[in-house]
């Protein structure tokens, strides 16, 4: 398929939300303006959404893999993908932690005192989700990453024994759903297994469900209203009723709400509207500026504490100079940074 730039769309907004989340949620915010972090809405939940683009993207590959893709072939360049930036945002997050201990003799509420073990865990990429369960967060929104390798592996994997026992796939995809939930309902708390992992098997084996059916296609008018109508109507229960959605309202974002706001962006008027590379570019600054933007906190700490809040950090102006600041890290990062890291593991 096409790269279908209308869900690039959705990428840059789900990282937009996250930015704004962490920031209000590390550095504060004020009364003005929308609330992010302890609001109606917990933006927290946005998360759901990048695993399951990351899953419905990865829909081609079943077939690939029943073909007879290796998995070498499959996983190999993820991790060249993933794992140098990874590693350098974790090294570069541990460097500017150091150096704000070495000048306040104090850390901040965002990171701990950190251990070598864990900077080196974090930077292969197994963070949270794998066997290390105790580690500590190093630039905590790579936990993420962490776990979307770990889907990887496993979506390799199980589709590999699908091949081999000549099954559908989707059984395979719907048993990985069921496991996550039942590691909500229950707690589980073992290596591959915490509400982390939890969060990626659920949203990201639904992503892959959802593909199942329109991956191929724009979707038509009949499955279009329906999306629509389900937006609509959970929108306006959560801001007329929000006690009615209480219970299992995740499942209700992941399981309804996303995969209906996909249908409508992969109809063919919105993706008329978003037919522009334009946007993949925009959503790789995305990707890049989420990578950067829990490392970018630590100077900023420094900053305000040696203007002593001179600029009005806390608040909408403050959150939306630190977005800015953070998409020109993006563009610096995905036009010099990451080509270098991939000419790194190229040779």
């Amino acid at each position: 398929m096409q790269r279908k730039y209308s869900l690039d769309f959705l990428k840059i907004t789900a990282t937009t939300f996250i930015l704004f989340h962490h920031y209000q949620q590390y550095i504060g915010r004020s009364t003005d303006g929308l609330n992010f972090v302890d609001g109606k809405f917990y933006f927290g939940y946005m998360v759901e959404l990048f695993f399951i683009l990351s899953g419905f993207f990865m829909f081609p590959y079943v077939d690939r893999i029943y073909k007879g893709l290796t998995f070498k072939e499959f996983y190999i360049p993820r991790i060249k993908r993933l794992v140098p930036m990874l590693a350098l945002t974790a090294v570069a997050f541990q460097a500017f932690a150091f150096i704000y201990y070495l000048k306040y003799h104090m850390l901040e509420g965002f990171f701990n005192d950190m251990q070598l073990w864990d900077l080196v865990v974090a930077s292969v990429g197994m963070q949270k989700g794998w066997v290390f369960a105790d580690t500590i967060f190093i630039n905590n929104p790579a936990w993420y990453i962490s776990v979307l390798l770990l889907c990887y592996l496993i979506f390799y994997l199980g589709v590999a024994v699908c091949r081999k026992l000549g099954t559908s796939s989707r059984y395979f995809f719907l048993a990985m759903i069921m496991w996550g939930i039942i590691i909500n309902t229950y707690d589980i708390r073992v290596a591959f297994t915490n509400a982390y992992t939890a969060r990626g098997y659920i949203s990201f084996f639904t992503g892959l469900m959802l593909a199942t059916y329109i991956y191929d296609r724009t979707t038509s008018i009949k499955e279009n209203v329906a999306s629509v109508f389900i937006v609509v109507t959970l929108s306006l229960l959560f801001v007329i009723k929000p006690e009615m959605l209480e219970v299992g309202f995740v499942y209700l974002l992941t399981f309804f709400f996303y995969p209906a706001i996909i249908i409508i962006f992969r109809s063919s008027i919105v993706e008329k509207i978003f037919n522009h590379k334009a946007w993949g570019f925009a959503a790789d600054v995305a990707f890049n500026a989420f990578m950067w933007h829990f490392v970018a906190f630590i100077p900023l700490f420094m900053y305000i504490k040696a203007h002593m809040w001179q600029y009005p950090w806390y608040g909408p102006i403050g959150m939306l100079t630190y977005y800015g600041i953070m998409i020109v890290v993006g563009v610096l990062s995905k036009m010099f940074i990451q080509p270098l890291l991939g000419r790194m593991v190229k040779n």
